[in-house]
Formats: structure tokens, C-alpha cells, sequence
């Protein structure tokens, strides 16, 4: 095939798989999958389960004749009829995923999906992209959601309200990807559809790849933890957790425990002994930018209550908070203490 025919049949296979995964986001079944593919291949393709044709567009093919490709979650297969290229393989196998998706045995292909999708399980970048396709997502920033507790009622809610989101219901949470034209927009309509369910919920940061869906999630769950502790059914957005953000990169969570145990350790078990807030306190004078009055007029105590409780804490941690490097110190105690609970 001359190198001008080559560059134009790949751009054709590229626009057929482009349409097979946006008709399978609108809901197309395997025998439309096939259409699309055949029309788009110039050649004969069957939709194979084990021995039954599911879907056949010009003769009837069987295993051995022509291109071949496995459906995922099941026994079923695609068969495009002429001679082998790596073009037709990989429509093949587009198709074959795509129909996994939208047959009967769609759910389960669908859940695994969006599973890898979560969890960041890939091969390569290109593969995820051709996952999302199939369940929707079409290169516009998108940001997850996770809402606490069962999923069902919170389903509901979430499908009625954005039918173009994709939803995947695990065990005690609601995932939810939504798509908006930038990226503030998609955190801001995530928000919205959590505010709606009712749940406390946490909101990921919004990106345009698809490999950054997980990120997405691990960000979600990281805010989700933040507003479970807030309660009232609160919505907490990933990029409202100031030095949070950072904290929810690090590696090892256990690692951020044991610095905020070696920090403020001995004060959480002075105030779990004695009733005294010292946590409170800390986090009063951190947010009045440590001012002890400002501090006492937030908790409605006198300013020499504030000034015996941070002596106290001065005394228990051995730090002193006039010293800015001490100072720091103690505050990303508190928001790992806050963020993610003792050692």
C-alpha cells in the first residue's frame, strides 16, 4: 500500500474507533458496534459468543476467518474478515472491548473499566484512553466525586441529575466522574451533585487526561476524610485543603502519622487525659495567623486562658512558637493529626 493510502486508512481506523466508543457511550449494542466497524473497514465482521453469532455485517465469519480479537469478561470474540494488518488488529480489538461493554455482559466489562480506571491499572497511557472512551470520557477536564455510605439512594439522585456521568457504585461509596468545559467548572458541578445527594463527600481536582482519573480519586477520598470528620453532611473540595494537598501526595501515610505523633504526641495525650483543648487551641492560633486575643475571641475564652494554653503547649512539645521554624513545624502536625488521625 503506498505511504499516502497507508496515512489515510490509519486516519479512517483512528475516526472508527473514535465512532464506535462515542456510540457506545450513547448506549449502541454490539450489532451496531459491528456496523460501525464494518462500514469502517470496508470488510465483513462477526460478533461471536463461543459457537452463537451475536451480530454478523455481510457473511457469517468464524475463527479462523480473518482478523481476530477476544472480547474481554466472556468468550465472545470479533472476527473482520481480509488479510491481517496491525490497522485492522487494533480496530478488531477496539471493537472487541467496546462490545464488551455495551453486550450482555456490559456490566461486569463496564465495572472493570471504571475499576482500572480508579485504581490506576494500565498498560500504557494510550490503552487508558481507550478504556474512558468507551464509558464517556471525551477529553474534557474531568473531576471525581466519592460520597460516603451506600450507594443506592445517592445513585439515583446523582443519574437523574447528570445521566452523562460516569458512576461506578463500590461497596460504601458512590463514585462519581463529571466532565465540564475547564476544569473549575467540573469541580464546581461535582460539588453540586454531592451537595444534591445529601452525603458527606469529598471532590477531587478536575484534569484532561484520563491516566489522571485515579489522581482524581486519590484526591477525592483524601477531602472525603476531611468531611466525614466535619460531619453534617459536609462537601469538602480537594483544593480547599491548603497545606492538605501537599500532606495527600506523600507516599506513606504512615510516615506523616509518625512525624505528627513525634510533634504534638505528648499534647493529644495530656488533652485526652485532661479534657484541656489544646488541639482546638493550636488550630485557633494558627488560623488568626497568631494573634493569642484574636485566638481567645474565636473560642470565647479569656486571652489569659490562651496565654496558660500555649505556654502548656510549648512546655509539652518542647517547641516554641514564636520561632518560625517551630512554628511550621507544629502546624503540619496539626493538619496531619487533623487529616488523617493519630499513629
Amino acid at each position: 500500500m503506498p505511504a499516502g493510502d497507508h496515512c489515510a486508512y490509519a486516519r479512517d481506523v483512528v475516526a472508527t474507533c473514535h465512532r464506535i466508543s462515542a456510540a457506545v457511550a450513547r448506549g449502541a449494542d454490539p450489532a451496531a458496534v459491528a456496523e460501525i466497524l464494518a462500514a469502517g473497514l470496508g470488510a465483513p465482521v462477526t460478533v461471536l459468543d463461543g459457537a452463537r453469532v451475536v451480530a454478523a455485517v455481510g457473511p457469517v465469519l468464524g475463527l479462523s476467518d480473518g482478523v481476530l480479537a477476544a472480547i474481554p469478561v466472556g468468550a465472545g470474540h470479533v472476527v473482520v474478515g481480509g488479510p491481517p494488518s496491525d490497522l485492522r488488529q487494533l480496530a478488531a480489538e477496539h471493537a472487541a472491548l467496546a462490545c464488551a461493554v455495551a453486550g450482555g455482559s456490559g456490566g461486569a466489562a463496564r465495572r472493570d473499566l471504571v475499576e482500572a480506571l480508579l485504581l490506576g491499572r494500565r498498560h500504557d497511557d494510550g490503552e487508558v484512553e481507550r478504556w474512558a472512551a468507551h464509558l464517556g470520557h471525551d477529553g474534557r477536564p474531568h473531576a471525581v466525586a466519592v460520597l460516603a455510605g451506600e450507594p443506592s439512594v445517592a445513585e439515583a439522585v446523582v443519574r437523574r441529575r447528570a445521566p452523562d456521568a460516569i458512576v461506578a457504585a463500590r461497596v460504601d461509596e458512590l463514585v462519581v466522574i463529571v466532565a465540564a468545559d475547564d476544569g473549575p467548572a467540573a469541580v464546581d458541578r461535582a460539588v453540586v451533585l454531592a451537595e444534591r445527594a445529601g452525603r458527606p463527600a469529598g471532590i477531587g481536582e478536575a484534569h484532561r487526561r484520563a491516566v489522571d482519573v485515579a489522581r482524581s480519586y486519590g484526591e477525592a477520598r483524601r477531602a472525603l476524610a476531611v468531611a466525614q470528620r466535619a460531619g453534617s453532611g459536609q462537601v469538602v473540595a480537594f483544593r480547599d485543603l491548603g497545606v492538605n494537598r501537599l500532606l495527600a501526595r506523600f507516599p506513606d501515610a504512615g510516615e506523616l502519622r509518625s512525624f505528627g505523633e513525634e510533634v504534638i504526641g505528648r499534647l493529644l495525650d495530656e488533652e485526652a487525659a485532661t479534657g484541656m483543648p489544646y488541639l482546638a487551641t493550636l488550630v485557633a492560633y494558627f488560623q488568626v495567623n497568631s494573634s493569642p486575643s484574636q485566638a481567645a475571641r474565636r473560642l470565647h475564652v479569656h486571652p489569659n486562658t490562651i496565654a496558660y494554653r500555649l505556654r502548656r503547649i510549648e512546655e509539652l512539645t518542647g517547641l516554641r512558637l514564636g520561632v518560625q521554624r517551630d512554628r511550621l513545624m507544629a502546624e503540619v502536625a496539626v493538619e496531619i493529626v487533623e487529616g488523617l488521625g493519630r499513629a
